[in-house]
């Protein structure tokens, strides 16, 4: 009966050290929320698809909401131009997607991370008037005209990529994605941007 008293005192002593060492461990740190601005180009699998021919450089710009230590919320869209005499087409992509940090905890500067989420395409056309001589003589006019072409986010990316914190009030933040329609590839994707924290980013 001692005997059982001392184990039971014992386990009872042992749980009280586990529980205050786990009561002094911090909790999980959850990221501020970040926006992003920086570069971005789009290699594109040439198929029936709108953004063929969508290869230029174009700005990125984006926006992350952390919602628990690892897991955050992101919304970017791209912006880019191209062209001729005879049209301009201000283009971009949106995404919707989650970005998933690989390690539990913020505390290293360096952070690689996986995202999952959809993708659409909007565009903004202009076409310039058109005058085109005719054989019988005279001028047919094409009008000038503007419209815009939008995409819903039916398309999926899948990506991976890292950053690295350059102290508590900026990172810089480098990805690739694969995109696809369901089973059609649609090309890749990759970015290069900087993080701006709304409040600071954890240096311990």
């Amino acid at each position: 009966m001692r005997n059982i008293a001392r184990f039971a005192a014992a386990l009872l002593i042992i749980g009280a050290a586990s529980g205050s060492a786990a009561a002094q461990q911090p909790p999980a740190r959850r990221p501020p929320p970040e926006v992003g601005v920086g570069f971005t180009k789009f290699s594109p699998i040439y198929g029936d698809y709108v953004t063929d021919s969508m290869a230029e450089g174009s700005a990125d710009l984006r926006v992350t909401l952390p919602f628990t230590p690892r897991f955050a919320f992101e919304a970017i869209g791209t912006i880019g131009q191209r062209g001729n005499e005879y049209w301009s087409r201000t283009e971009g992509l949106y995404l919707m997607q989650i970005r998933q940090r690989l390690r539990r905890t913020d505390s290293s500067p360096f952070q690689p991370f996986i995202t999952y989420g959809a993708v659409g395409y909007y565009a903004h056309v202009a076409q310039r008037e058109v005058r085109t001589p005719q054989p019988g003589g005279g001028v047919y006019t094409s009008p000038a005209r503007k419209f815009n072409e939008v995409e819903e986010p039916w398309a999926t990316a899948f990506g991976a990529g890292f950053q690295q914190r350059l102290g508590s009030n900026v990172a810089i933040r480098a990805e690739t994605q694969f995109l696809t329609f369901f089973y059609l590839p649609l090309g890749m994707r990759f970015s290069t941007t900087v993080s701006i924290p709304l409040g600071r980013y954890s240096t311990n």
